[in-house]
């Protein structure tokens, strides 16, 4: 997990375009890979993979700045070398190709929403791009086997999970419960911007997006998709699943004697407790002349927090009722 709080304030000039935009035209964006690219991120200073798009009116149609060798395509002159990515302009597809150079024997592998405990397939025989359509191509970015997925709560705060990479070997990875395995990671200065400047240049409180983190000589981290916020996460789990509310099952006799002290034990009682736990702290330091005079402290959500997947959960379900405004409490916690 980690929060972007140490990130500076929002910049005023950054927010003219994504201001003009209502959420359902931000949300349309979304579902256009090019759009996102060419109209948002890269305006907003996010690095994107090297990328070209082929844009076609019918299917099949000849295009006289496209050409294809046997391991490699050139669009508008841009040579893009096997292996590279290729993915339908509309976000929506989520049937992405990946082509494979001849000396490393070829083929393609095909990523696509999971299906049992498959992700992806390779196809050996396959050599030729798809034609019939518009299409996004991007140099294949090497991650080390893992993927890493972004999730937002305002410019402020994001937490990351990695998961197995579909490239690998399309066998995903679950857990006892049949949940796919993801852990927490922590974001570098650097993404945590990034996840910024990506919350300011659609204007969301609470997206996602996927992170490449790559070292191609140097370390460097891409965005190669946002996500829009449609979509639930249920607790601890990023697969986009129907819209599921966080349930707490409280057990513990000290615990439910502070549910009845907060709130009388009704809604959002829980939130009030952790909130306490960072209200008024106070402290004292031992020395070899005694106790110093007790002072306060601030405590923030630090990074690896274990309360940081609540939180994010908890903000996630209030923003997509439209209550964000009303419980700034979230905020408070994360900030």
């Amino acid at each position: 997990m980690a929060e972007a709080a140490d990130v500076p304030e929002e910049d005023s000039h950054q927010t003219s375009i994504g201001g003009l935009l209502d959420p359902r035209t931000r949300e349309a964006l979304c579902a256009l890979r090019a759009a996102v690219r060419e109209r948002h991120l890269k305006l907003f200073g996010v690095p994107v993979p090297t990328y070209a798009v082929v844009r076609r009116e019918h299917p099949n149609q000849e295009l006289n700045y496209f050409i294809e060798q046997d391991d490699f395509i050139e669009i508008h002159g841009k040579r893009f070398c096997k292996p590279f990515v290729e993915k339908p302009i509309d976000g929506d597809d989520h049937n992405i190709m990946i082509y494979y150079p001849s000396y490393a024997g070829g083929g393609m592998k095909e990523l696509f929403r999971k299906v049992g405990n498959r992700s992806s397939e390779f196809y050996p025989e396959v050599r030729k791009v798809r034609r019939d359509g518009s299409y996004i191509y991007e140099e294949f970015m090497p991650t080390g086997g893992t993927d890493v997925k972004v999730y937002t709560i305002g410019p402020g705060y994001a937490h990351a999970e990695a998961r197995k990479s579909p490239v690998v070997d399309g066998v995903v990875m679950r857990n006892s419960d049949g949940k796919e395995v993801r852990y927490p990671v922590l974001l570098t200065p650097t993404e945590k911007q990034i996840a910024r400047n990506v919350c300011q240049a659609f204007r969301q409180a609470v997206c996602g997006f996927d992170l490449l983190r790559c070292d191609l000589g140097e370390a460097r981290s891409y965005v190669c998709d946002v996500n829009g916020w449609s979509f639930v996460k249920s607790s601890y789990n990023g697969d986009r699943t129907p819209k599921q509310k966080v349930k707490l099952k409280i057990t513990q006799e000290k615990l439910l004697k502070l549910m009845l002290k907060y709130n009388g034990g009704k809604a959002h009682a829980e939130l009030i407790i952790i909130k306490d736990m960072y209200d008024n702290v106070m402290t004292n330091v031992r020395t070899n002349v005694g106790n110093n005079d007790d002072f306060p402290i601030k405590i923030g959500l630090h990074e690896g927090s274990a309360l940081s997947p609540y939180i994010f959960c908890f903000g996630d379900e209030r923003g997509h009722k439209g209550y964000t405004r009303r419980y700034p409490m979230v905020y408070a916690l994360c900030g």
